[in-house]
């Protein structure tokens, strides 16, 4: 398991950052409340910020009013991931957990070079 959900590349705030979309993670984490009100109750309660933290679209219309999408930034769809109380969030937790890990029985080195890689 390299990638749990699919990556794209997307433009916030004037940067070209990878993304996730935001109904992929919805439906990967199994939550059962509805996507619309998931995600709004997600962005208040966690003070996301628009065209910093996600961006919201509409959808093409199949009849009716077009659904409202977001593309999250990687950090952002980490946040709710690891916040979301189903068997998935655990998944992703424990992933995370793992990673953390694995960097920390690296040589001091080697530790320094990843976080510079990371700036």
């Amino acid at each position: 398991m390299n990638e749990i959900i699919a990556l794209s590349a997307a433009n916030i705030g004037g940067e070209q950052i990878p993304t996730v979309n935001a109904r992929d993670l919805h439906a990967f984490l199994g939550v059962k409340t509805e996507f619309k009100d998931w995600i709004a109750r997600r962005i208040k309660d966690f003070g996301f910020v628009e065209n910093t933290d996600f961006c919201s679209f509409l959808s093409e219309s199949k009849g009716g009013r077009p659904p409202i999408n977001h593309i999250l930034t990687l950090d952002m769809a980490k946040h709710i991931a690891m916040i979301q109380r189903t068997p998935q969030g655990k998944e992703i937790r424990d992933k995370l957990i793992s990673l953390e890990t694995r960097v920390q029985e690296l040589s001091p080195e080697l530790r320094l070079l990843i976080n510079l890689e990371m700036r």
